[in-house]
């Protein structure tokens, strides 16, 4: 079991894994490795066992811990979890050694509120539109040194990136994505989604209202309202 204290490991978890904030563009235009599909997050890899907001067969406003607990089970018998840790309001699922990543989920009168993490290989924004249609809205940059993503590359080396946020409250699902310095202003095919967060779908109002999207998937997000965001107008710059 991986050692945590109380309560303090599950909000230190969440933090980490949601907060946007600036990092390395590393291993960003290749894949590392084949995302485990039972562990890392299969709706988004292969679409298995159901797609998001759905995890395992657990969804966000509808699955109860009793139904978690059944899941933790089954994920401690695959043999492809190093350990899962559960509090009364939350679990942690750990992959095996050598995977990266985790899995976090929150409940909130037994029901399960959240399911969040980072996508731990090579996802692009052009499969998530493909996969789930245009966002909503778009928390942007709004730093237009990139016009298009036809003159814009994938770097070849690390560098800083910065997070743009792509809204699906319809569906009930929240994606960071990472630009790096050279594409800011874009949101090109290539780029990689580094964060998701699922929660019970509510209307684009509901998200931003009392900070609701931000109290559960990224505190980035606090205190952002509708003119704030922009709407989705394909790839390339502007944002």
């Amino acid at each position: 079991m991986r050692p945590h204290n109380g309560v303090v490991l599950p909000i230190v978890a969440f933090i980490s894994a949601s907060l946007a904030t600036s990092c390395a563009y590393r291993d960003g235009m290749s894949a590392a490795y084949t995302p485990e599909p039972t562990v890392i997050e299969p709706g988004l890899a292969y679409g298995i066992p159901c797609k998001p907001p759905c995890w395992h067969g657990l969804v966000p406003g509808k699955s109860t811990y009793e139904e978690a607990a059944q899941v933790m089970e089954q994920l401690r018998a695959s043999g492809q979890v190093d350990s899962i840790d559960e509090g009364p309001t939350w679990f942690i699922v750990y992959p095996v050694q050598g995977i990266r990543g985790a899995i976090y989920g929150y409940f909130r009168n037994n029901v399960l509120r959240r399911i969040n993490g980072r996508v731990e290989f090579y996802y692009p924004v052009g499969t998530l539109v493909e996969q789930f249609g245009k966002p909503e809205r778009v928390w942007p940059l709004r730093a237009h040194m990139c016009s298009s993503c036809e003159e814009w590359k994938p770097p070849t080396e690390p560098m800083m990136s910065y997070p743009v946020h792509l809204l699906y409250p319809g569906q009930g699902l929240w994606f960071m994505v990472l630009v790096p310095e050279s594409g800011i202003g874009c949101i090109c095919p290539e780029m990689k989604v580094a964060s998701f967060c699922y929660y019970t779908p509510v209307s684009l109002h509901e998200a931003l209202q009392d900070n609701y999207l931000a109290e559960l998937c990224t505190s980035s997000l606090n205190g952002v309202t509708e003119e704030d965001l922009v709407e989705w107008h394909g790839f390339g710059g502007g944002y």
